[in-house]
């Protein structure tokens, strides 16, 4: 891959060999990311072929560096992947590559406040205009709407006593950090754990 792109995508040849039937054909790259997958479809398509990528995040936008006629990059989520193809005029494509999920660039990166690696300020967002931060939800959300994204959402069995713990803990003090969480998942338990041996 070409060593401009720090970031290679997983089964990055499998899934451009068998994604692309038709060189002069329409694709589209539903998360551009750090462009590996983008710049790995280009190479495949011939001159009359068009590549439409997006993405949500700002960072992935601004680090792109491929200078192609044929590519077309969105600052969108792929949600609205039929909206930008209408807008372009666009009916129908040859093929969707879809590559959902948080990348390590996210996760590395502590002022994005996904990972609990660094005392970092809950944040979150995938798309960096978003009017709500993890820290708000955290802080603002009802009990009950608390419950329903870690129960619906993140799938936790303990939902309620997860929600019940954070509703608790922001009425003496704002939940900022993501060591904030950690304390109060983790460090609690141990001391309790601790108190129930002596």
């Amino acid at each position: 891959m070409n060593s401009k792109y720090h970031h290679e995508p997983v089964l990055l040849e499998e899934s451009i060999e068998n994604l692309i039937t038709n060189p002069n054909g329409i694709y589209v790259d539903t998360t551009f990311g750090g462009g590996g997958h983008s710049d790995a479809i280009l190479k495949k398509l011939n001159q009359k072929g068009t590549l439409i990528a997006l993405d949500q995040d700002q960072e992935s936008i601004k680090r792109n560096l491929i200078i192609d006629k044929r590519f077309h990059l969105f600052h969108n989520n792929f949600i609205h992947i039929r909206d930008i193809l209408n807008q372009n005029r666009i009916d129908k494509v040859s093929g969707i590559l879809v590559d959902l999920g948080i990348s390590s660039l996210q996760i590395d990166n502590p002022i994005r406040g996904f990972s609990n690696r660094s005392n970092c300020i809950l944040d979150m967002r995938m798309n960096q205009e978003s009017l709500y931060s993890a820290q708000h939800v955290i802080n603002e959300c009802s009990k009950q709407e608390l419950f329903h994204i870690f129960y619906e959402y993140g799938e936790f069995k303990n939902a309620r006593k997860i929600a019940e713990k954070i509703f608790k803990t922001r009425l003496k003090k704002n939940i900022k950090t993501a060591m904030d969480l950690v304390h109060l998942f983790f460090i609690k338990r141990s001391e309790e754990h601790t108190s129930e041996l002596k």
